[in-house]
């Protein structure tokens, strides 16, 4: 089970045939995986499965869904992208590779010309959106912008670059499904308070092993946001790092390295300053990278702030990556992003 960059959740589970259990699902290791066809949402998540016997799967893949549970929490409700049985002399198994359901959108194209008028709430475009491709159920910060020209797009281009685009557009982050396979639309953390705490000899335990990497080699010191605005000027903005205590900045670098974000729209420039100031602070503060272990929890989200406390490491880091071993003995791993000066 991982977190993904594009499509967020996705597990790869192999399943031996003779550890199916008829009335649960499939039973590995005291964790239930369940699928369910029509039957989500559901308040019972033991859900009686729609196995043929013991021993073979009888699953509509087009239309089932599994969710995966540790310790009657869910780590993700996914479809299946591929299910292919495999059988050799010893055994038969099944290996399910599954993505959650933001890959509908991943994977869809416009069949029509899809066009908002100028004034549209973003917020409002994309729902309409979600809800053409069934995601009925979104839970969204609140935004008053709205588009500042008319917008369109053409037949064939891609659905959840769209959404990714206008989300961007009012500095939202990019979306994604939350483990219960409900659509999010959350604005960029800018809070300070850690959601999970990792200390030496603390319940959540981390293993002594941390990698660290910094790589500062390619952080751009000049920032260009540029909106191309068919009827009248287009929006420039230009943020330059040339702070001398910076060793990144062109002052410390002695030249410019540039980062140029070309945006078809946004709300207004306040937003438009926002935005290239965003990426300005993530330049300078977000460079070393951590990856790390820990046993297994089940209440992470999309990038989220965990804070680590060990003798060799302190502060506080954006979870941008984790992966769940669900064998016996399995380990969940992390890679954080520090934000640190440079």
């Amino acid at each position: 089970m991982c977190i993904r960059d594009r499509i967020k959740r996705a597990a790869n589970i192999v399943i031996a045939a003779e550890d199916l259990n008829f009335n649960k699902g499939i039973k590995k290791n005291d964790d239930f995986i369940f699928p369910s066809s029509d039957l989500y949402p559901s308040d019972n998540l033991y859900l009686k499965s729609k196995f043929s016997s013991l021993t073979e799967l009888n699953l509509n893949k087009t239309k089932d869904r599994i969710r995966v549970m540790i310790d009657e929490h869910s780590i993700g409700k996914f479809m299946i992208i591929s299910s292919p049985k495999k059988i050799n002399e010893k055994q038969k198994t099944y290996e399910f590779e599954l993505y959650d359901e933001s890959y509908r959108i991943d994977e869809a194209t416009l069949s029509n010309r899809l066009f908002f008028q100028k004034g549209t709430l973003y917020l409002a475009a994309i729902k309409s959106i979600l809800t053409s491709y069934d995601y009925s159920s979104v839970i969204n910060d609140d935004s008053e912008a709205v588009l500042s020209v008319d917008r369109e797009w053409e037949i064939g281009e891609n659905v959840l670059d769209i959404i990714n685009e206008l989300l961007k557009e009012i500095n939202f982050n990019s979306f994604f499904l939350d483990e219960n396979g409900i659509a999010k639309l959350i604005k960029k953390n800018t809070k300070n308070v850690p959601t999970h705490i990792y200390r030496e000899n603390h319940l959540a335990k981390i293993h002594p092993e941390i990698n660290v990497s910094e790589d500062i080699y390619k952080i751009p010191n000049v920032f260009v946001g540029v909106v191309s605005r068919p009827e009248s000027e287009p929006l420039i903005y230009r943020k330059v790092n040339d702070n001398p205590d910076s060793i990144v900045s062109t002052v410390g670098r002695g030249f410019e390295i540039v980062q140029v974000e070309m945006l078809n729209d946004i709300a207004n420039e306040e937003e438009l300053k926002n935005y290239i100031d965003d990426i300005y602070l993530q330049s300078i503060q977000t460079v070393e990278k951590v990856e790390f272990s820990t046993m297994i929890e089940t209440d992470h989200i999309f990038q989220e702030l965990i804070q680590i406390e060990t003798k060799n490491i302190s502060g506080l880091y954006k979870e941008i990556a984790w992966n769940i071993d669900l064998s016996p003995s399995g380990k969940m791993s992390h890679t954080a992003e520090r934000k640190v000066y440079q």
